[in-house]
Parts: structure tokens; sequence; C-alpha cells
């Protein structure tokens, strides 16, 4: 069995480190204020990360859980709020979007919301 991560999967979790680290300026901030980093989900989902885990199909990245797992690690070194909530929406994005009992239409309007960027 394979263990190493593809190139693309390396690229997605370079690009969260570069994004941690700047996150990481504010994180104590955020912690001390009780307040939320709005603008780390702000860039999250101008960068098109909220689309990560929709499928190509529905006009998303198309990445899977690994790739989710390691953007989640990588981000959480710099904001572990802003990890915990981008964890948050995939955990339940993911499932929904590949769940049979979830209408086409359904699907398509998480989809839409998720790939929509400022």
């Amino acid at each position: 069995m394979d263990f190493q991560i593809s190139e693309e999967q390396s690229q997605l979790q370079r690009r969260c480190l570069d994004m941690a680290a700047e996150f990481a300026v504010r994180s104590s901030e955020h912690d001390r204020d009780a307040t939320h980093p709005t603008e780390n989900y702000d860039r999250l989902r101008r960068e098109g990360f909220l689309a990560l885990t929709i499928p190509k199909a529905l006009g998303g990245v198309g990445a899977g859980f690994l790739s989710h797992t390691l953007a989640y690690e990588a981000l959480a070194q710099g904001c572990p709020a802003t990890a915990l909530a981008f964890n948050m929406h995939t955990s339940v994005v993911m499932p929904l979007l590949e769940s049979p009992e979830v209408t086409q239409e359904a699907k398509r309007t998480v989809a839409d919301l998720g790939a929509a960027q400022e």
C-alpha cells in the first residue's frame, strides 16, 4: 500500500500552511477576545475552500477525505478555530452530497452555496 500523498495534495497542504501563517498572526487575539476569525473564513471562501469537497460535477474541486484532512490539519497550525469551522462545514457537506437519499435539487443548492465566491 502506498502512503504517499499526491503532488496535488502536497500543493494543497502547502497552500493551507501559507494561509495558516497569516491566520496565526490573529489567532491569539481572537482566542483572548472570544471573537470569530471571520476574516479567515472570508479568505477560505474567496480562495474556493468551501467548494473543496464538492464534486466537480457540481462545480466544486472534488477533493476527497484525505485532501480535506490534510487541509484541516495544516490550517489548524495557524488558527485552530478556523480549522474547526472549516472541518465542521466539510463534515456536513461531504456526506450530504454523497447521500443517495438527498435529492439532486438539494445537492445542487448546497453545492451552489459552497461554490459561490466573493
